[in-house]
This record gives C-alpha cells, structure tokens and sequence, in this order.
C-alpha cells in the first residue's frame, strides 16, 4: 500500500509529521510485514522537504520519495494519507483515501476535517498508524466503503457549497449585470 504525506505549510509542523511517518515506517517494516510498500511525501508548495525525505529515505528500508506532481494526479492512486494542516485533507476525502491527522502534546494541528470525525482518524503514535492501516487492509467491505463514499460525496457538496441550482451562475451573473 502506498501512505501519501502531505505536507505543510509551517515547516516545524511538515518536520514533525515527516519524522512520525518516517518513525511508522520504521516500525511498519518490522513488525507488519511492510503493509505500507512506499511512502509518497507532497510538500506544500513553500515548504521544500526534499533534503529531509533523502535522508530519511536512507534511514530506512521503505521507499519514501518526494513527488511534484499535481495533488489531484496522486490521491486517486493512493489508499491513505496523512497530513495535518492543509486544507489538502477536503482533497483527499474527495478521492475517498483513508485519512490519518496525527496529534501532537506540543503543536496544534489546525485540520479543516476537525469537528468532521466520520472522515479521518487521528493519531498519536506510529505504531497506531500502522496498526490501524493494516486493520483496514484486513477488513475491507465494499457496501460499507459505498456508504462511506455517499457521506463524504455529500460532505464535500456541503463544504464547498456546491449548489446544482447555481450552475446557470454565468447567466444569473450576467442577468444581474444588465
């Protein structure tokens, strides 16, 4: 399975999340029989990582790689992702990717998912991570996936406030223009 990790804008926050991915890998390696094959780091656009993912990319035995390509390119290829302040996160339920927003005692974690617990799940150690990417690698069901995509179908409709009766906004638009 490949973890997608998208990055931060507030590099202390993109540093730490970085190292706890890097620390579950570590352990994913070890004691879940490599669950998560490849670790795909996203970096915010101001936030270069790229000399902090070689060097943990040596560290250890998963791949983990920096990727420029586009967001909207990636997530529908991935099953999960972890990532903390990034309004990237709406992104990713919209791909229907399983979502981890870890939490730390010393730095808040401003996700845009926060009050919306059905989408993600934190986390607050490595280990967890693993576990709980694993667990849901063994219990995957399809009529309940079906419904979790409904819900979040109408999360997204409901967070960007997409209304179908505004896609005539160009001739309402140029109607209020006259």
């Amino acid at each position: 399975s490949q973890l997608l990790y998208i990055g931060s804008y507030d590099r202390y926050e993109a540093i730490k999340i970085l190292d706890f991915v890097s620390e579950a890998i570590d352990i994913n390696s070890r004691s879940y029989s490599g669950i998560i094959d490849e670790v795909i780091v996203k970096p915010h656009p101001s936030c270069d990582l790229t000399k902090e993912v070689r060097e943990r990319d040596v560290e250890n035995d998963t791949k983990m790689s920096i990727s420029n390509e586009n967001i909207d390119d990636i997530l529908p290829y991935v099953g999960f992702v972890i990532v903390g302040s990034s309004t990237a996160a709406i992104d990713a339920v919209r791909n229907n990717c399983k979502i981890y927003v870890p939490i730390f005692s010393d730095h808040i974690i401003l996700s845009p998912l926060s009050g919306y617990d059905d989408f993600f799940t934190y986390v607050s150690e490595p280990n967890e991570l693993c576990r709980l990417i694993d667990d849901h690698c063994a219990d995957s069901d399809l009529k309940r996936e079906a419904i979790e995509r409904e819900m979040k179908d109408q999360f997204i409709e409901e967070f960007w406030l997409l209304e179908k009766s505004l896609s005539n906004w160009k001739k309402v638009i140029n109607h209020s223009l006259k």
